[in-house]
């Protein structure tokens, strides 16, 4: 690779990186005026394309893309969705299967496969797409667990995703936990927050269901998600076993 086009490139990627789209599309048109061929930078000009919503020059560039890397599984993808938005449903279920040959684990090409189905009033095969991709996504990809018509299927898929990964969970399968659960997002956050705050007054459990906004029982069975999964901050693991227990009393989980 020419060592200017390589510097420019990184640029690129830092700019890229950085959410500084614009310019990271200006050096790539520069890269283009030196070399109108160079393979690297057709995929991440399609992304970027996309992201400003460049659509028609976008497939073009994901297009070059794909046919002279056998093995970009994203870039077909992303020709997929460009597919699915112009309801081109034959030509996108193609990108995401021949995107799934290269790589069966990008799951996102399963929740739009769902969609697809669903489209057709394919509901079971549709479910059964949705679940695969959020099990594939370790209980991260919130748009597939949306689509979950069954939430104990969801919590399962959840309860196999503690189990199975390696380390600490990311905070968006704790979010999405969170949703499934309460309807909200950032109450494991509040739940934190709130045994920060209590450092000295008594720990009420109906009192912060109350101030919460969330059921009882929805936020018994996260506390009990919480004690089984979660890494609790050191300083509150007395406060937050309390509160915990007081949980338990009302309710088996």
């Amino acid at each position: 690779m020419d060592s200017e086009l390589k510097k420019l490139l990184l640029k690129v990627e830092r700019e890229y990186a950085s959410g500084n789209l614009e310019k990271a599309r200006e050096l790539l048109v520069k890269i283009f005026s030196i070399d109108r061929d160079f393979i690297p930078a057709f995929a991440l000009m399609g992304n970027i394309l996309y992201k400003l919503k460049n659509f028609d020059e976008c497939e073009a560039f994901l297009n070059r893309a794909a046919f002279y890397d056998a093995e970009d599984f994203e870039s077909r993808s992303l020709l997929g969705v460009l597919n699915y938005n112009k309801d081109e449903l034959e030509k996108a279920k193609s990108c995401f299967l021949t995107s799934l040959e290269i790589n069966p684990q990008a799951f996102e090409n399963y929740y739009y496969l769902g969609l697809i189905e669903e489209s057709l009033k394919n509901e079971p095969k549709a479910q059964e797409l949705y679940e695969k991709s959020f099990r594939l996504s370790l209980g991260s990809h919130f748009e597939s667990m949306k689509k979950i018509n069954d939430k104990k299927t969801a919590l399962e898929i959840f309860d196999w995703t503690f189990f199975t990964i390696e380390g600490l969970a990311p905070n968006s399968v704790w979010e999405n936990l969170s949703y499934l659960l309460t309807n909200r997002s950032n109450v494991v956050e509040e739940i934190l927050t709130y045994l920060n705050e209590h450092a000295t007054s008594e720990i009420d459990f109906a009192n912060l269901s109350k101030s919460l906004g969330v059921k009882s029982v929805s936020l018994a069975a996260l506390l009990g998600y919480l004690e089984s999964y979660y890494e609790i901050p050191q300083e509150l693991i007395s406060k937050f076993e309390k509160l915990s227990t007081l949980a338990q009393v009302e309710y088996e989980f």
